[in-house]
């Protein structure tokens, strides 16, 4: 064993108070040793730095002398105590208890040292949050062992260790998420920004005038444009599910065969109720007999945005020409048209003979694109209140309970 290191002032006290806590506890003058203490020094059963901190409730026999008298408290039944208490620390129930400088039993803390009283560690065991340190063990307070106070330095509990963990790196993720969220949805408020710029810019461009001349489909989408021709309505075809105040119906498309050309261009006429679909019904709607002019906005071929979404079914010997179609795929529908289309389809706004003309009712057709920003803003706000929310709710939740530990 090393030299012992100076002892500190208060020892003499020390050593009569554990003799008389050894009394009044364990039922004896001595108190036995831990096992793994092989009695270093004559007066062991008697000094501080070697007892047991729990004393057991039971009277048992030391297997090594025989002696029926007090033992430790098992450790098994201090670690449920523990868990029972809600504690993060365990306490080890068969390690010799001694304190820091001064050595003194503070409410809820114990310190525990390794063999022959070197490196000294500390684990805070709170069977019961006392604020403060006022309030002593009741032995160690008819023992005289509590003559004055000093807390022992007490690890603090912290969001990032132990049974908070877990939680914390939850909410880290969860508010990780929402972030990500906020600011995807201000990407999309941003996407739609420049689509509104784009659609008010080719807007106030000058109207095209649709030929047979080749088209380029990119600087020509959401132009505004005129043509004159004759519709064919023997080609014509119906857009599926299409709404107008949330009532049911489809979209009427017909080619329009440009005048001086063998060229068509598809052009969308507008709404008509699912009821009136079938072909047959849609005869009532061929009103525009002859040569007519045509004005409205340049739109882009749809293709299938992807896998899940419904696709139309492939043409063949036994289905040569379909009728209803999910989109306006202009290389599709090009497959059942005997004449060459333009790569652009056009959504009528109005004819140029509406003024001559009574006010048809049907097909109606489409208004003026909206340049609604949406609920991207609203969104985005909403995802980061969630995030601020949850945050601060666990910042409280985790000081409301870990308040006076």
């Amino acid at each position: 064993m090393p030299e012992p290191s100076k002892e500190p002032p208060e020892k003499k006290r020390l050593d009569q108070a554990c003799t008389e806590l050894c009394r009044r506890v364990w039922d004896q003058s001595t108190c036995p040793t831990p096992w793994n203490a092989s009695c270093p020094t004559p007066d062991a059963s008697r000094e501080w730095i070697w007892q047991y901190v729990f004393p057991s409730e039971q009277l048992s026999a030391d297997p090594r002398s025989g002696v029926t008298q007090r033992h430790h408290l098992d450790e098994s039944g201090l670690q449920k105590a523990v868990a029972f208490a809600q504690l993060g620390n365990r306490a080890e129930a068969n390690e010799p208890l001694v304190s820091a400088s001064p050595p003194l039993l503070t409410a809820g803390t114990t310190a525990a040292v390794r063999r022959g009283g070197r490196g000294v560690r500390q684990s805070a065991l709170r069977l019961t949050p006392p604020p403060t340190c006022a309030k002593m063990p009741r032995l160690a307070v008819q023992s005289g062992v509590a003559a004055r106070c000093i807390p022992l330095s007490a690890r603090k509990p912290s969001p990032f260790r132990g049974r908070w963990l877990l939680a914390t790196l939850g909410v880290a993720l969860l508010c990780a998420l929402f972030l990500t969220l906020g600011a995807w949805q201000l990407q999309r408020l941003g996407q739609k920004r420049a689509a509104n710029a784009l659609i008010l810019a080719r807007m106030q461009e000058p109207p095209l005038t649709l030929s047979d001349q080749a088209l380029d489909p990119e600087p020509a989408n959401l132009r505004r444009a005129v043509v004159r021709g004759t519709y064919d309505y023997s080609q014509e075809i119906v857009l599926r599910n299409r709404t107008l105040n949330e009532i049911p119906g489809v979209h009427v498309l017909v080619p329009l065969r440009i005048a001086g050309s063998e060229t068509a261009v598809l052009v969308d006429r507008g709404w008509i109720p699912y009821e009136m679909a079938d072909p047959v019904q849609r005869a009532q709607f061929r009103d525009a007999v002859g040569e007519v002019e045509v004005s409205g906005i340049l739109q882009q071929s749809q293709a299938r945005p992807g896998s899940f979404a419904p696709a139309d079914p492939p043409l063949g010997p036994d289905r040569p020409r379909l009728d209803a179609w999910h989109r306006v795929d202009i290389p599709r529908i090009q497959e059942q048209v005997p004449y060459t289309l333009l790569p652009l389809y056009l959504e009528e706004a109005q004819t140029a003979d509406a003024a001559r003309s009574p006010v048809r009712r049907f097909p109606r057709a489409a208004p003026e694109i909206a340049l609604s920003e949406g609920a991207h803003l609203g969104y985005a706000v909403q995802w980061f209140a969630f995030a601020g929310i949850l945050l601060g709710g666990y910042t409280l939740f985790f000081r409301q309970r870990t308040q006076g530990k």
